[in-house]
């Protein structure tokens, strides 16, 4: 039962983990678009 129950967390654990992850990446992603954009903006300017 035990062995079971850890098995089952560290799926979970897993699955959070890579959740987190894509998170940052698509955070960064978007982050970085957003740079790039006022970036351009400034300079039209």
């Amino acid at each position: 039962m035990n062995i079971a129950r850890f098995n089952v967390i560290d799926a979970m654990g897993r699955v959070v983990f890579t959740t987190n992850l894509t998170g940052v990446n698509n955070t960064r992603s978007m982050d970085l678009s957003f740079l790039s954009e006022g970036s351009g903006r400034h300079a039209d300017g």
